[in-house]
């Protein structure tokens, strides 16, 4: 895929830092830092998480409707136009 172009035809509306510690005992046992991208279509609500620790991968964690965005879609394509944008920043988008 051509990352040379200047410009996205998709951009998501919102793109957060989480870092989340888990601790047992008083002693950190998990944590993780990652990136959480949120894109709306015509139709859908996107979501797409990227673990800091593994910066070179992007996942897909639920494509909703619109109308009901609490409930991630089955069987459902990744916007070519928000998969464009991933591929530009990331070498890997598990979908």
């Amino acid at each position: 895929m051509d990352k040379s172009i200047d410009h996205d035809p998709s951009e998501p509306f919102k793109i957060e830092h989480n870092c989340e510690q888990i601790f047992a005992d008083g002693k950190l046992e998990m944590e993780y830092n990652y990136l959480v991208y949120s894109f709306r279509t015509d139709q859908h609500l996107i979501t797409a998480w990227a673990y800091l620790d593994d910066i070179e991968r992007v996942q897909i964690r639920s494509i909703c409707a619109l109308t009901d965005p609490f409930t991630p879609l089955e069987d459902v394509h990744l916007d070519p136009d928000v998969r464009s944008y991933l591929e530009r920043r990331y070498d890997t988008v598990d979908s």
